[in-house]
């Protein structure tokens, strides 16, 4: 279980990371894309202090299964810190592919979900950044998925958001 989150039974950070090179690798020789998704389950702070960690753990194994379920089983679905996941669609073949999944992601989780004895309503922001239109590199791209979080996360969440050059020029790091 090494490579396996314990709650949610999806693949680890490390994992994912490890895995997300090696694809990359594979995009270049054989010319095709790669597309990384960052998930953020919207607002789930207030899930832990309304209703409790137990509430919040049944949430994110909700999502988990519901990430799992808008996939194909080569494609990459990983936990990597607290409410947020990452998905690594490999050989995707165009733009109305990622926006497919991106949409059937969102309609598959958006709703109410039954924890404990109250209804939850969820909602999830998506950033996208794509291989090798955006970016030739790694840790660039994952850099383009998190620039692209921030445009989500402030144009009113439940959505999701390719990365481009602009969102990477308007962001403003105050101290």
């Amino acid at each position: 279980m090494v490579d396996h989150d314990v709650l949610t039974g999806l693949y680890t950070r490390k994992y994912a990371l490890e895995k997300f090179r090696f694809l990359i690798e594979q995009a270049k020789r054989r010319g095709s894309q790669l597309v990384l998704m960052f998930i953020d389950i919207d607002d789930f702070k207030l899930v832990n202090d309304n209703h409790g960690h137990h509430a919040g753990d049944n949430v994110l194994t909700e999502v988990a299964s519901s990430l799992r379920s808008c996939v194909r089983e080569t494609d990459i679905v990983a936990r990597i810190d607290g409410d947020e996941f990452i998905i690594i669609l490999p050989e995707i073949k165009s733009l109305q592919d990622i926006h497919a999944v991106a949409e059937k992601i969102i309609a598959n989780v958006n709703g109410d979900v039954a924890v404990i004895e109250d209804n939850i309503r969820l909602s999830l922001s998506i950033s996208i950044a794509v291989f090798p239109d955006d970016t030739q590199d790694m840790s660039t791209l994952i850099k383009h998925a998190d620039d692209a979080m921030y445009s989500v996360k402030g144009s009113g969440k439940n959505s999701f958001k390719y990365w481009s050059p602009e969102l990477t020029q308007n962001i403003i790091i105050t101290a």
